[in-house]
């Protein structure tokens, strides 16, 4: 908490959990030190951890509900998506929000947004496009029928095969979804390309 304060600029507040800290065996030491620092520069302005936390944080409150539906069919924004926009249109540097924004649409099995998302690549130090994102674009490509652009970037030819032989499983399977699922799960277990048809991730049954 007095991490938090200190970089909503309010010192003094931070002063007060601090206090409590400092009596703490553990962090006693940490705590008054950081006192001390306040003292000198209340708002911490040249301590390159909170000016980076303040590059990043949300200008206003948000409010987080439970557990919500994910309605992968229409694309719907849900409140984490919104939090994670919010804190890219922030600082679009900010690795972490991205990084949690693509895991989030691997995992709610949005492969459309993660092409939409790709261009977002060019703000961080990405050589190549990463496997999971991959995987999704190029099956997302093979839906709608056109070629994805990757921002430049290379999808290494191992996951490109991995995909043709994913999509030809599917033709010869003719959409029979247990025996599309069962050759998945023996011939490409930890893939993603099974968890975005089946649903199913995890070592082969």
């Amino acid at each position: 908490m007095a991490i938090i304060y200190i970089v909503k600029r309010q010192p003094e507040a931070a002063r007060v959990f601090l206090g409590t800290l400092s009596k703490d065996i553990v962090h006693g030491q940490w705590a008054k030190g950081c006192l001390r620092r306040l003292d000198d520069d209340p708002l911490l302005s040249c301590d390159r951890q909170i000016q980076y936390l303040r590059s990043v944080m949300p200008l206003s409150d948000m409010v987080v509900t439970s557990a919500e539906p994910v309605d992968a069919s229409t694309g719907s924004m849900t409140m984490k998506e919104a939090i994670l926009l919010t804190l890219l249109a922030r600082n679009r540097n900010n690795r972490m929000a991205f990084e949690y924004l693509m895991a989030y649409y691997l995992l709610t099995r949005q492969p459309g947004k993660v092409a939409c998302s790709i261009g977002r690549l060019d703000d961080f130090d990405y050589p190549a496009v990463p496997e999971h994102y991959a995987e999704a674009i190029l099956l997302y490509g093979y839906r709608v029928g056109c070629q994805i652009d990757v921002a430049g970037r290379t999808i290494e030819k191992p996951t490109q095969k991995r995909v043709r032989e994913v999509i030809q499983i599917v033709h010869d399977c003719d959409g029979d979804k247990k025996a599309i699922a069962d050759v998945l799960a023996a011939r490409f277990p930890e893939s993603y390309c099974r968890y975005l048809l089946t649903g199913e991730s995890g070592g082969a049954r």
